[in-house]
């Protein structure tokens, strides 16, 4: 089912995108194994309707996604990459999405 946001609908899923973005935010994961940031993402995939999606890619403790998210006419194919591991500092940056885990933080500086 391919997935398809008129422009209509472009704030709104800008939003909820950020959304998303901060409820990863206040729990980050340091590492390769990120076992809660995994989910929160296969599950995001699904609700969009997106059938094809690998787990563990890169082994049994590495937690990369990958899916497959068609379009709806035939050309050409792209490929997105994210990484979402946190650092093992403290964040200080005052933001309602601020990392709720005290030793571990991620320094995207995206707000």
């Amino acid at each position: 089912m391919p997935i398809i946001i008129k422009p209509s609908q472009l704030e709104e899923s800008a939003k909820l995108g950020a959304q998303f973005r901060h409820c990863i935010h206040e729990e980050p994961e340091i590492g390769l194994y990120l076992p809660k940031t995994q989910e929160k993402i296969v599950e995001a995939l699904k609700s969009f309707g997106i059938k094809e999606i690998s787990t563990f890619v890169g082994g049994a403790n590495v937690t990369g996604v990958v899916a497959v998210i068609e379009g709806n006419r035939p050309g050409k194919t792209i490929g997105l990459r994210a990484d979402s591991d946190a650092l093992p500092l403290e964040e200080k940056t005052g933001v309602e999405w601020s990392s709720k885990v005290p030793s571990d933080g991620d320094a995207c500086l995206r707000t």
